[in-house]
């Protein structure tokens, strides 16, 4: 399977065992690739899923192609895309409704249980430093993902800010002051 972001070629994958490991594989061959990251383009599924694309901003652009180009059955590749997604407050822990682990992807026009004005205990990133009245952000991509830091760069700015130091280790209070 060839895949073509941006102009970009990316790493050819081939087919391995089923769809959803052959997947997998397209999501890290696109992740490893430095030029689709220096857009800041990322790639993520959920298992049973479809591939996903998570662009830095929503004035971001991206044009992909894919062409599968061996096997038995030639299966087709289709792109779609949404850019509106919006920071709109933490969701609270679900099992039910946990799309993408601790990451807090919910698909678009998903009921989710939103803490949008209040406080509310949350995972904090190793070296993440968080103190009070310190603004907050969220970690887009990388081992962290979904967590709070600090940290600015690189993080999608929530608007909250924390109301504590680590309460326990990788935990932290934030105030959510509305959407962003």
């Amino acid at each position: 399977m060839s895949i073509t972001i941006n102009g970009i070629a990316v790493d050819p994958v081939t087919y391995d065992t089923n769809a959803e490991t052959t997947l997998n594989a397209v999501v890290n061959a696109i992740n490893a690739n430095d030029e689709v990251r220096e857009l800041e383009i990322e790639a993520y599924r959920v298992a049973g899923e479809s591939l996903t694309f998570y662009l830095s901003s929503a004035t971001k652009a991206i044009t992909a192609s894919g062409t599968i180009t061996a096997g038995a059955s030639q299966g087709t590749i289709s792109f779609a895309a949404y850019t509106d997604k919006k920071f709109i407050g933490v969701a609270r822990h679900s099992d039910s409704l946990s799309y993408r682990e601790g990451a807090g992807f919910y698909p678009k026009g998903e009921e989710v249980n939103v803490v949008i004005h209040g406080t509310i205990a949350v995972n904090v990133a190793p070296g993440g430093d968080p103190a009070t009245y310190k603004p907050a952000y969220v970690i887009t991509s990388g081992d962290d993902i979904g967590k709070f830091t600090a940290d600015a760069s690189g993080n999608y700015d929530t608007g909250a800010i924390f109301r504590s130091g680590e309460v326990e280790p990788g935990l932290a209070f934030l105030e959510v002051r509305g959407v962003k």
